[in-house]
């Protein structure tokens, strides 16, 4: 996993990390993305489901339009649960995903579409459906490939623990302390998604490096983060 930090969060960021790739690319709104080519956008529904849940919080009353979203997100969800258990294959998850899901996602953009020029648009239950109808089709991709997720929320999960300590201990004082923030990050959670121990790979990598001269023997310390 790469953690990487640039002064800018603007889409030229974007476009000089994935250079030339031509696959899919799985974010939240940020309009940075908008500048990417070349490549498939991928929405994500947990995005989504917080908007709405906000919105939920928010209301006066338990039921009402957020509640009715919420029930819609929640049955993809027990879907795609569903498909996990059942240990489908890729082909057959596309193929599952298909049968089961684009009625319940047509109906429910049509609720969206019914119901946001009811809400004011400011309010939390408009800032929802505009979300949600402004990102339908990256929304609706993940039905085109079985290997695609409803959400990015594996990536949310794993980069938790940095956002949190960001946060705790604001800041990294100078550009050159985030980059190296950023380097360490990017090895140590390589390293645990790996299945490897973060410490002793840093120990291994660190005791290594000094000897370290040629394009080959920086390669080889890769062995430390990878299975």
């Amino acid at each position: 996993m790469l953690f990487e930090y640039d002064v800018s969060g603007g889409g030229q960021v974007a476009e000089r990390l994935l250079g030339d790739f031509k696959g899919a690319v799985q974010s939240d709104a940020h309009k940075g993305y908008n500048r990417l080519s070349g490549v498939l956008r991928l929405g994500c529904w947990m995005h989504v489901r917080r908007k709405y849940h906000e919105a939920f919080t928010a209301a006066k009353k338990g039921n009402g339009l957020a509640s009715d979203a919420l029930d819609y997100i929640k049955e993809l969800y027990r879907l795609e649960k569903l498909y996990k258990e059942q240990q489908l294959s890729n082909d057959e998850r596309k193929v599952a995903r298909q049968r089961d899901q684009t009625k319940l996602l047509d109906d429910f953009k049509l609720w969206a579409e019914g119901n946001y020029s009811k809400v004011p648009p400011s309010s939390s239950i408009g800032v929802a459906t505009k979300y949600q109808l402004d990102e339908w089709e990256r929304l609706t991709n993940y039905l085109k490939d079985g290997r695609y997720e409803i959400d990015n929320g594996e990536v949310e999960r794993t980069i938790r623990k940095f956002a949190i300590g960001r946060n705790n201990w604001l800041f990294c004082d100078t550009p050159e302390g985030a980059h190296a923030s950023s380097l360490l990050y990017s090895l140590m959670i390589t390293a645990k998604l790996n299945k490897k121990d973060p410490y002793q790979a840093m120990v291994n990598i660190l005791t290594e490096l000094p000897t370290a001269q040629t394009i080959e023997d920086f390669e080889k310390l890769t062995e430390y983060l990878l299975k």
